[in-house]
């Protein structure tokens, strides 16, 4: 197991991401289906708002600001297919979105508060899901 750290833009306090690879699954799939139901808890709450709508490519100027769109459907096909394969990767992804929405809407919109609010729980989420992990592969040995 190794531990790393993240800076995300809501805060300036380090955020610890832990990468499960050195942990060894009898079945991948069950890992995916984990990163899939971390993912589907914060996808329906009540913070996902308009981050679960994909920006629509035609809206002005997105082409120019925004460099790497992604939305929320296609973290999910990612997670399916096993393109994310870590909850660091899911992190990464959810990052992306959100930092996505803040360049576009501006950080101190209305859509910047409340992707700032949807990405510290989407953090706390994640976090709660790798501890989970670790204390399963822990019991199993």
């Amino acid at each position: 197991m190794t531990l790393r750290w993240c800076f995300f833009s809501h805060s300036p306090a380090l955020i610890p991401s832990i990468s499960l690879a050195a942990f060894t699954f009898t079945a991948p799939a069950v890992f995916s289906h984990s990163l899939l139901l971390c993912f589907i808890n914060f996808q329906y709450s009540l913070h996902c708002g308009t981050i679960a709508v994909p920006t629509n490519q035609d809206a002005p100027g997105y082409d120019q600001r925004i460099l790497f769109p992604i939305d929320l459907s296609l973290v999910r096909k990612m997670i399916t297919s096993r393109v994310v394969s870590s909850f660091a990767d899911l992190h990464i992804r959810i990052g992306m979105i959100c930092h996505n929405c803040m360049k576009y809407n501006g950080r101190e919109s209305d859509y910047g508060v409340v992707t700032r609010d949807f990405e510290a729980m989407v953090d706390d989420l994640i976090l709660q899901a790798v501890y989970n992990e670790i204390k399963k592969s822990a019991a199993k040995s």
